[in-house]
């Protein structure tokens, strides 16, 4: 698609992706002069464009369409992630565990199965339905507004629901799960790796687009390292490759502040 913006420069028509990849600085041929009218841009499409403009309940639709394809579709993605999952538990100092996105619950039935008390958080009304029907706690909320109180949880799990977050709004997710988890509490992250950030076309659900935001490892590490010290890192190569990042919170009694 081609996008019009007007900058007290000039008109700039370019493809959306090619501009997000120069933001996020893949795109080396351009002149750095020219990335703070980019970031204006990128602030201008997110507020006008429709599509992008309503991201959250254009991806929120698509789950809600599509919540027991989604189910059975990621029904074994467990067997891609039994490291993080074992190297999660290991580091838990207690039970209680937050799955931020966590669609259908599959994650947090395996978590309850192995003794944890999870709570299950989603946007989506049917997959906390589906939540339910597995006798999970579980409560539509949206990721960009948790309303817990601080030190609330020993673990948070956010495996690739993070991916729908737009990139500007990401570290006030990241600060808000700092706070609400324990002193040495353990964080998962699970994201897609890559430079991206728009609607994408998922063939499996009849090309239906959702919000989503690749990062790389550089990337992701930069944003996670002021407030949480990384213990493991692993990757997985699908048809997609996913980047998997398990952390402790740096949360000691003295307030941490960001190097952001």
């Amino acid at each position: 698609r081609i996008y019009e913006v007007d900058t007290s420069e000039k008109t700039v028509e370019e493809n959306v992706d090619e501009i997000v990849g120069v933001i996020n600085g893949d795109n080396k041929g351009y002149e750095v002069g020219k990335i703070d009218w980019l970031e204006k841009y990128e602030d201008k499409l997110l507020k006008t464009d429709p599509m992008i403009k309503n991201y959250k309940n254009i991806t929120k639709n698509v789950y809600e369409k599509y919540a027991k394809e989604y189910e059975e579709n990621t029904k074994d993605y467990h067997k891609y992630i039994q490291k993080e999952l074992e190297i999660f538990l290991k580091n838990l100092k207690g039970k209680r565990v937050l799955d931020v996105g966590s669609g259908p619950g599959r994650d947090s039935f395996y978590f309850k199965k192995k003794g944890l008390e999870p709570l299950c958080i989603d946007l989506s009304e049917k997959m906390i339905g589906l939540c339910k029907e597995k006798g999970l706690n579980a409560e539509v909320m949206d990721i960009e507004s948790m309303n817990f109180e601080g030190n609330s949880f020993d673990g948070i799990w956010a495996y690739t629901s993070l991916i729908h977050v737009p990139k500007k709004k990401m570290k006030n997710v990241l600060r808000k799960i700092y706070e609400i988890l324990k002193p040495d509490g353990i964080f998962f992250i699970g994201m897609t790796e890559g430079s991206f950030e728009g609607m994408e076309e998922d063939e499996k659900y009849s090309g239906e687009k959702r919000f989503k935001v690749y990062y790389t490892e550089k990337e992701l590490l930069k944003i996670l390292s002021g407030y949480f010290t990384i213990l493991n890192i692993s990757k997985v190569k699908l048809k997609n490759s996913y980047i998997n990042i398990i952390c402790k919170s740096k949360k000691t009694h003295k307030k941490i502040t960001s190097k952001w």
